[in-house]
């Protein structure tokens, strides 16, 4: 079965609320088990914006009143087979009218055990609240794949943000790749932009935080792929008893209250073996100061390297300190 203009669409009565898929592409096996095979479920489902339309005339779309919020994707992508073998199956299907359409359902090999599962998701779009005045976004593109028991999740060009008045909890421009070994191994490399501002108590940004963990048990340098989003993934060696572990934060500015200001560039490594890892941390162009109305203490333009591993440590540093009591 398969069609190459599936339309559904929820009609709610109200002009403003109503949800669809429009122009949709669809493909279905249905094995029956067989000497041979075991039987099974394959599909592939997809819908697509056409250029030049609006979201009601193709692909997919869920409409709410303007002051509610919006929700909106240019492609949604939807694979799965359990078939235990690869489907790669041309269907076609004939009108009332007599005329022929069909496509080819393509789909990598997936077990009962282990189906094969991918989503993908270009240009989400989703915002909670009013134009220009949201509480909530989320938007880029995501794509997530299991595949022989492997868990593959990529984000890319993502965005996620809470807001309320002049309060901000958000990471932007971020890329993430995330992968999960059928052993429970985790490795994950994610970037972005993060903002955390509650007035008045805290104000942390950056121009790019990196995280990266690796327990895999051995170094994952490589992109991970679901569909057509890629993303990097550079990790050194690690286990699940070891793990290495990566932060750096580059263009560092953050200030609590009126009392605690810092400023710089960091970073940290942890270096994943089995007599349990070297300890790097780097520090450059470092201001921090802490002030009360009695007191004033800083450091500017410091620079600090720190190495600690199981048989030595190694430490250099340099930067002005500096001291102002309450005589000055």
């Amino acid at each position: 079965m398969s069609s190459l203009s599936a339309t559904v669409k929820l009609i709610t009565g109200k002009d403003d609320w109503g949800a669809g898929v429009v122009g949709a592409k669809f493909g279905i096996l249905i094995e029956q088990k067989t000497l041979g095979r075991s039987g099974g479920l394959a599909f592939h489902v997809s819908a697509a914006r056409e250029e030049g339309k609006s979201a009601e005339e193709s692909g997919f779309y869920l409409k709410m009143p303007s002051d509610i919020g919006r929700v909106s994707a240019d492609r949604v992508t939807i694979d799965y087979n359990n078939t235990g073998h690869v489907v790669n199956e041309p269907i076609t299907v004939t009108d009332s009218t007599g005329q022929t359409s069909g496509l080819t359902l393509q789909v990598p090999s997936g077990s009962k055990e282990n189906p094969f599962t991918q989503v993908e998701v270009i240009n989400l779009q989703v915002f909670i609240g009013p134009p220009y005045n949201e509480v909530f976004e989320l938007s880029g593109d995501f794509g997530f794949r299991m595949s022989q028991g492997t868990i593959t999740a990529v984000a890319r060009n993502a965005n996620v943000a809470f807001r309320g008045g002049s309060n901000e909890l958000s990471v932007r421009n971020s890329y993430v790749a995330l992968q999960i070994t059928p052993d429970g191994g985790v490795a994950f490399d994610g970037n972005g932009t993060p903002t955390i501002r509650l007035t008045g108590i805290v104000d942390i940004s950056a121009e790019n935080v990196r995280f990266g963990w690796n327990s895999t048990g051995h170094a994952v340098t490589q992109e991970l792929i679901v569909g057509e989003i890629k993303v990097p993934m550079n990790l050194g060696a690690g286990t699940k008893e070891s793990p290495f572990v990566l932060v750096v934060a580059k263009g560092f500015k953050g200030r609590i209250g009126e009392f605690l200001t810092i400023f710089g560039d960091f970073a940290f490594q942890r270096t994943g073996t089995a007599e349990g890892g070297d300890i790097s941390v780097a520090v450059t162009d470092m201001d921090a100061t802490f002030e009360t109305p009695a007191f004033r203490m800083g450091v500017s333009r410091a620079n600090l390297g720190l190495i600690v591993n199981t048989d030595w440590t190694d430490l250099d540093n340099d930067g002005k300190l500096s001291w102002v009591g309450p005589d000055g």
